[in-house]
C-alpha cells in the first residue's frame, strides 16, 4: 500500500549500443485524479516529469545518473519529446465500471495533441493500482533515437499508478467521489 499517491513511468532502452544506457524510472511530480459517480479525470504535467534513476535488472539504481545526465534526460523528455511548452497537460477522461469481474476504466487519453482510447485494468489491494503499457507512437511521439539510431529508448512506456483508498473501504464506484494530487 502507498501512503501517499505516485505515478511512475518505465522506459526501456534498445539498439546496437542499448548496452551504453539505460532502462529509466521516471516519477510525475504534478498530478491530479478526480472520481466523481463513476467520472474519472486525471491530468499528469508534462513538464513534471523527473527522473528516479536507472534500472537495473528490475530494481532501482538511483546513484547511475548523474545529476547533469537527470537534468539533460529531463529537459530532453519536456522540451523535444513531449513538447510540453506546447502540450502542457497529458489528460485521461474516462468511467469507471466493473466490467468481467473486474475493475476497469475506460476512455480516452490525450498526450501530445493526440487522443487516443484507452482501457485500464484497476487492481484494489489496499490501494487501487493501474499497470499499463502504453505505445507513444499512437500519440504521435516517435521513440527517441541518438547517434545515428544506434541507441534508441524502445516504443513502449509502463505506467504504474499507485492511490491510497479512503479507510471507508467503500467500493460504490459509481456513487463515490475522490481526490488525488500530488503530494
Amino acid at each position: 500500500m502507498t501512503a501517499s499517491p505516485r505515478i511512475t513511468l518505465h522506459t526501456y532502452k534498445e539498439g546496437l549500443l542499448s548496452r551504453l544506457a539505460h532502462d529509466l524510472r521516471l516519477r510525475v511530480q504534478r498530478f491530479d485524479i478526480q472520481l466523481r459517480e463513476g467520472q474519472v479525470t486525471a491530468t499528469l504535467n508534462a513538464a513534471s516529469l523527473k527522473v528516479d534513476g536507472a534500472m537495473r535488472k528490475g530494481v532501482l539504481a538511483p546513484d547511475v545518473l548523474s545529476e547533469s545526465d537527470r537534468a539533460t534526460i529531463e529537459r530532453t523528455l519536456s522540451e523535444e519529446i513531449l513538447r510540453a511548452h506546447t502540450h502542457p497537460d497529458v489528460v485521461f477522461r474516462g468511467t469507471l465500471s466493473m466490467e468481467r469481474g473486474g475493475l476497469t476504466a475506460r476512455g480516452s487519453l490525450t498526450l501530445n495533441g493526440h487522443d487516443q482510447p484507452l482501457e485500464l485494468p484497476v487492481v484494489l489491494r489496499g490501494s487501487a493500482s493501474l499497470d499499463l503499457e502504453i505505445t507513444p507512437s499512437r500519440w504521435g511521439i516517435a521513440p527517441y533515437r541518438a547517434m545515428a539510431g544506434a541507441l534508441k529508448v524502445q516504443d513502449r512506456v509502463r505506467v504504474v499508478i499507485e492511490l491510497p483508498l479512503n479507510a471507508t473501504g467503500s467500493t460504490d464506484w459509481q456513487s463515490m467521489t475522490c481526490q488525488w494530487s500530488s503530494p
